[in-house]
């Protein structure tokens, strides 16, 4: 999983998240480094356990703002979604390791199952006669 910044003052990110706490803030130590004054030391943290991520706010000044703009103490995130910290919109994207692929019914990986006709190859570049005098 990762952040990216949607909108911002400044440049920033991508950020990926790891297992565990990753914290969203303008202070160095912070994983998720957002600069902005509009952005606390240790603004929120993003909490991610088994695929599965959650923002907290961390009693910062500006607050954590939900997709529909409501300031939240806490909110789960599904990939797509997208939460405001301080003045940096942010949106979580799942990375290609990321995705589930337990459904293998959905997977086609034998050409011989495929349903797409695979055209013959062109034949081979004939090269064109000169014009006869």
């Amino acid at each position: 999983m990762r952040l990216i910044v949607v909108r911002g003052p400044s440049p920033a990110g991508p950020f990926e998240l790891r297992e565990g706490l990753n914290h969203a803030g303008r202070g160095p130590e912070c994983e998720v480094f957002l600069p902005s004054k509009r952005v606390s030391r240790r603004h929120a943290v993003f909490q991610v356990v088994g695929g599965r991520v959650e923002v907290r706010d961390l009693a910062s000044h500006n607050g954590v703002l939900a997709d529909d703009g409501t300031r939240v103490e806490a909110i789960a995130l599904a990939p797509g979604e997208r939460v405001q910290v301080g003045d940096y919109l942010l949106k979580l994207e799942v990375v290609g390791d990321d995705l589930d692929l337990e459904e293998e019914d959905d997977i086609v990986l034998d050409d011989e199952t495929a349903d797409v006709a695979v055209p013959a190859a062109p034949p081979p570049f004939a090269a064109a006669a000169a014009p006869s005098p």
